[in-house]
């Protein structure tokens, strides 16, 4: 198994999820948070979010005949607050994906941590991480299992990357580091392969500072889910705020002797909000 971290500026945390996600779409992936709101409200943003309208301008006249949906609508999500047999569905549905030669999504708590053997996962994202080691173990256990290939891939926030230093010192745990603008160059190959009637290809805004916001790509992504998350009928907004909530109340509450890497009083909470896509 090869073990990765990322370094994600808190703003641009959803960003770089989806264009991961995209990038990856033909492949097994979990993704673990800390909350069912959290769970949900990622589920619900992946199976709307249109990736037809990222990027596309006013030349680009050709008709959208469908909407390009993340991993073409196989997106599962398990969680405590969901019904035993709703789960269950999830879960066969997930598991059974390989066989099928699918790709497929599954968005999760640590209720899928234990227990559940998921075949040929390409991929195991911790979004959220946990300050509890034995999680970290369990999390990435959904992977690599029965002889197979997989890789495992934790977002840390620029607050918490003593993280990273903690599990190597103390539980002889080696990360290795994976380039964040290396997450979006894989979405844009990807995304120019899918849309080869797209006039406009993203480009690099030299007269920018920030290394962020000099990928055109982010941009343009941000400004599709900003739109998403506007529009009243998607219910997006108010699933966002709590998750938020929920997310923060998940942050406050790491285990005491971890409070020097998971310290809520470090972040910026501006910057915190926009990684749930709230914008405004």
């Amino acid at each position: 198994m090869l073990q990765y971290y990322c370094e994600i500026p808190t703003q641009y945390r959803l960003l770089y999820l989806l264009s991961f996600l995209y990038a990856h779409q033909h492949e097994k992936v979990i993704v673990f948070v800390s909350n069912c709101e959290m769970a949900n409200h990622l589920v619900s943003l992946c199976e709307q979010l249109d990736f037809n309208l990222v990027g596309r301008r006013k030349d680009d006249i050709e008709p959208l005949e469908k909407t390009q949906m993340l991993f073409k609508g196989n997106i599962c999500k398990l969680h405590g607050d969901m019904e035993h047999e709703k789960r269950k569905t999830n879960f066969l549905k997930f598991d059974k994906a390989c066989e099928e030669g699918v790709g497929t999504l599954l968005i999760c708590t640590d209720v899928a941590s234990r227990g559940l053997d998921f075949k040929k996962v390409n991929w195991v994202l911790q979004h959220d991480l946990s300050s509890n080691i034995k999680e970290y173990v369990n999390r990435i256990g959904r992977t690599a299992r029965i002889a197979t290939q997989g890789n495992a891939l934790c977002f840390v926030m620029p607050e918490e990357l003593e993280y990273v230093k903690h599990i190597e010192q103390k539980y002889k745990i080696t990360l290795m580091e994976k380039s964040r603008y290396r997450l979006f160059k894989d979405f844009e190959e990807l995304f120019n392969r899918n849309n080869p009637s797209m006039k406009y290809k993203f480009r690099k805004l030299v007269n920018i500072e920030d290394k962020d916001e000099q990928q055109e790509s982010l941009h343009a992504m941000r400004e599709t889910l900003t739109n998403f998350m506007l529009n009243e009928a998607t219910g997006l907004k108010q699933s966002a705020q709590t998750a938020r909530s929920s997310s923060t109340r998940a942050y406050a509450g790491h285990a005491a002797e971890m409070r020097h890497v998971f310290d809520l009083k470090k972040l910026n909470l501006t910057e915190y909000a926009r990684s749930f896509g709230l914008y405004k």
